[in-house]
């Protein structure tokens, strides 16, 4: 039987109280917890009963700091960073899940406080960005009509810059190289990623890829 000592659990409460950070917990540390509150409760003496009593107090923190750490990481993942390295898989599928309502109700959110009027503006906008990659905006006229529609005109009357080759778009994907373990986790654009061992190579997005750089975990190739 895998048992822990009321030492161990007091440790980790005090590790995790003392850190902002989600702090790494022993292996397999609940199950060891449930079999050490098992083989508690199956005695009746006073001295055993206020430990398991005290214990139960410092699980019940451990788990609330814990909580609160995943739903502000979650928020930071939102602007960009990384998830924490730290999670255990029960975690790990709350945190994914918190990163998606945050993301839905940011969305709906921002659709409430925008009118009709801006929210067509913003996708025009985001249509002159695509379509800027491919040639210069004084070339593409967007506009929405009365109906509140995206129209896209390219007159035809400008030629084309001559060119011996077509213009190489940048590569939707990166080749990046990981440095270190990095656990699975949900991008800004709410896809998944991972989980990547230290050593591997990746194709990955240039928004995930900018985010792993920085934070020195990968290193880019040539391809």
């Amino acid at each position: 039987m895998d048992l822990i000592s009321y030492e161990t659990i007091a440790a980790v409460s005090r590790v995790e109280k003392g850190s902002e950070q989600l702090q790494k917990l022993p292996d397999n540390f609940f199950e060891s917890v449930k079999n050490w509150l098992a083989y508690k409760q199956k005695k009746s003496d006073s001295t055993t009963l206020i430990e398991v009593h005290n214990a139960k107090r410092l699980l019940e923190d451990i788990m609330s700091r814990r909580e609160k750490k995943i739903v502000l990481a979650a928020m930071r993942t939102l602007r960009g960073e990384l998830p924490p390295a730290t999670l255990n898989d029960t975690e790990r599928k709350f945190f994914d899940e918190m990163v998606m309502i945050m993301k839905a109700h940011k969305h709906d959110t921002q659709e409430k406080m925008m009118g009709y009027a801006e929210i067509v503006e913003s996708k025009m906008e985001e249509l002159r960005e695509s379509i800027g990659q491919l040639r210069p905006e004084s070339e593409v006229i967007i506009q929405s009509d009365s109906a509140g529609d995206i129209i896209v005109e390219v007159p035809q009357s400008i030629p084309e810059p001559p060119s011996m080759e077509p213009p190489k778009l940048a590569p939707k994907n990166k080749l990046i190289k990981i440095l270190g373990d990095i656990p699975k986790f949900v991008g800004a654009d709410m896809e998944a990623y991972g989980p990547f061992k230290k050593g591997e190579m990746a194709h990955l997005p240039e928004s995930v890829t900018q985010i792993l750089l920085s934070r020195q975990v990968a290193e880019p190739t040539l391809e």
